[in-house]
């Protein structure tokens, strides 16, 4: 016991044992990809048209802002709770591949099942 006394005196003992703090801007991410039944292209054009129009991501925060990257079809979506990254990767030219990552705050971390389920909804129904 006294041996722990005198290490946590130590202040190469703290720097040692110290826990970084997490910071509040830190929000969990989540990954999946959906294998889309048309060439990249076409593929980024129909997302891009998706989220360009009325969609459930508008729904459930009005002020969702989308930047697009043609050259590398990919699409940055941000909202006030969440943001999103997809890209359209291409796989044989008949078939390509939506990768998603997605951060939401630590409490609705919880909720990242359903969080994707909306968002597979949605994309399926367009490609």
């Amino acid at each position: 016991m006294t041996q722990i006394l005198k290490n946590s005196q130590n202040p190469s003992f703290r720097r040692r044992s110290s826990v970084k703090s997490i910071s509040s801007n830190a929000m969990p991410k989540f990954k999946f990809e959906l294998p889309a039944p048309s060439d990249s292209a076409t593929a980024y054009s129909k997302i891009k048209t998706l989220l360009n129009g009325e969609n459930d991501f508008k729904k459930f925060d009005p002020n969702v802002s989308c930047t697009f990257d043609e050259s590398t079809r990919s699409c940055n979506i941000k909202g006030q709770q969440f943001s999103a990254d997809l890209k359209v990767k291409t796989g044989d030219p008949k078939n390509s591949t939506v990768l998603v990552e997605v951060e939401v705050p630590f409490t609705l971390g919880l909720f990242k099942g359903k969080i994707q389920e909306a968002i597979e909804k949605n994309l399926k129904r367009i490609l």
